[in-house]
């Protein structure tokens, strides 16, 4: 059985995985879902130029969100959230579901202008947006920390009102940030986490929401609201209350403990400014837990009971599915497998499993590329047109060059499309099989003109090296990477 994977992400039937960080020598099992669609006010429009975007990891996928949002194309913004959402997002909202909430978004706000840059570091950046239909939009957009810097979560809220806007914005309620236990704000987030324990039960979170959030907030489809509380109940099991991160009028920032894990979790609520204090907005921030450090060193045998007893747990509640091991000097400490590789035939999984790799498959080949450059074969600098000549079609071949498939600067897209999704997946193990995807794509952009993250770009260097090696994909990966010997 083949077992070195194609170019791109092949997603083997029945496999569920959920993202696994290592946290300061814990693992948390984390899925970072922040797509909370918030209801934003009506505000008039500011006059001034658009906020220049920082050349950051977050501001140049901002840049390309904004872009595609502003298109109004649905195939535009599908593809790019096909090739800019983190897979461990895709896992577990699908694409048509995404595409249907912008759309939506879309039909709502009509666009949006990038006013002004509230907060940007590297791999968050938080903006006020001017919806073309007149509201202002606190929006904050997250990225992954490694390349290519995909979204792993974005939070929408109502912005507050800003001086000079004509005083447009309802009025916030004065006063010191609510710190107590009286405060509308608290009680309201205290009410939220006794829904959110109740264990999921959609019918009180429907009651719950009914009663407590306010009419602007209720304008978003219940079942987003419904589908928020079940995701989060999913990966915590519950939340305990650790205390408040961050305060001011009509809004609160809670630091939670995650039932499940162990791990921290960051909710935002918002009330209205006056009683009854409705809710107006929910979200999920970066957590800033405090620096706890260990009570003791662990011993070997401590700390392979405690890793076994965790991961059990996490396997019990069916949010991890795969192999474990620990070694220290290059000796093996613990090796257990978790979970099932098949849940149709409740095929238990073995520490042999062969999972698959994902986007990380990326890596390797490039360096099957860079190898063939080495041996003179091809160049970096070559078209697409010299190996196939007609993919996409001819005048994109010609274009399009090693250098910009490797660096996602082609302008190609993503060949996850609605024929993948609607087929079994034993049709595409291939590269040839999996190219068919891929021969109605067009070019977004000129090539080498700006940066997209592209799946198809790496499954056509994988056909690229197929033709000039005359191996299939697997076998050249295999012989010349895997099993390489100096």
């Amino acid at each position: 059985m083949n077992h070195v994977k194609p170019p791109g992400i092949l997603l083997p039937k029945n496999f569920h995985i959920k993202e696994v960080i290592d946290m300061r020598n814990k693992i948390y099992i984390c899925i970072l879902l922040l797509l909370v669609l918030c209801s934003a006010q009506s505000a008039r429009s500011q006059s001034g130029q658009a906020a220049k975007i920082p050349d950051t990891a977050a501001g140049r996928q901002l840049t390309a969100y904004i872009t595609a949002v502003n298109s109004g194309d649905e195939k535009v913004m599908r593809s790019f959230l096909e090739s800019h959402t983190a897979e461990s997002v895709l896992q577990r909202v699908p694409v048509d579901r995404l595409a249907a909430m912008e759309r939506k978004s879309f039909e709502d706000f009509g666009g949006y202008e990038i006013r002004k840059v509230l907060e940007s570091k590297e791999y968050r950046i938080r903006v006020v947006l001017q919806a073309k239909k007149g509201q202002l939009i606190d929006f904050t957009l997250d990225v992954e920390q490694s390349s290519p810097y995909k979204i792993i979560g974005a939070i929408i809220l109502p912005a507050q009102p800003q001086e000079g806007n004509g005083g447009n914005q309802p009025p916030m309620r004065k006063g010191p940030p609510p710190h107590d236990e009286n405060a509308p704000a608290i009680r309201r987030l205290n009410e939220l986490i006794r829904i959110i324990n109740a264990g999921g039960n959609r019918t009180a979170v429907r009651s719950f929401a009914q009663e407590n959030f306010s009419k602007e907030f209720l304008k978003i489809p219940i079942d987003v609201h419904l589908n928020f509380n079940s995701q989060f109940y999913d990966r915590t099991r519950g939340v305990e209350f650790v205390g408040i991160q961050g305060a001011k009028p009509n809004e609160v920032t809670a630091l939670l403990r995650n039932k499940l894990t162990g791990g921290w979790e960051a909710l935002i609520i918002r009330v209205e400014p006056d009683a009854p204090y409705r809710i107006s907005a929910i979200g999920l921030d970066q957590p800033q837990p405090p620096d706890l450090q260990p009570e003791k060193k662990l011993t070997e045998k401590e700390m392979v009971e405690q890793l076994d007893a965790f991961m059990q747990k996490l396997a019990d509640a069916d949010v991890f599915s795969g192999a474990v091991l620990l070694a220290k000097n290059g000796q093996t400490l613990f090796k257990k497998a978790y979970g099932q590789a098949d849940k149709d035939f409740v095929t238990p999984n073995r520490v042999d499993t062969k999972f698959n790799l994902g986007s990380m498959n990326k890596m390797f080949t490039a360096v099957a590329i860079a190898q063939l450059v080495e041996k003179g074969k091809i160049s970096f600098d070559d078209p697409l047109s010299k190996f196939l000549p007609d993919f996409p079609n001819k005048e994109a071949a010609e274009k399009i060059k090693i250098n910009h498939l490797l660096t996602h600067t082609s302008g190609l897209g993503n060949y996850f499309n609605r024929k993948f999704n609607d087929s079994s997946k034993e049709r595409f193990r291939s590269v040839n099989e999996q190219m068919e995807l891929a021969r109605s794509e067009t070019l977004a952009f000129e090539p080498g003109s700006r940066w997209a993250y592209s799946n198809t770009g790496f499954l056509v260097l994988g056909a690229v090296i197929e033709k000039v090696t005359g191996q299939s994909y697997y076998d050249y990966v295999r012989e010349n990477i895997y099993r390489r010997r100096e």
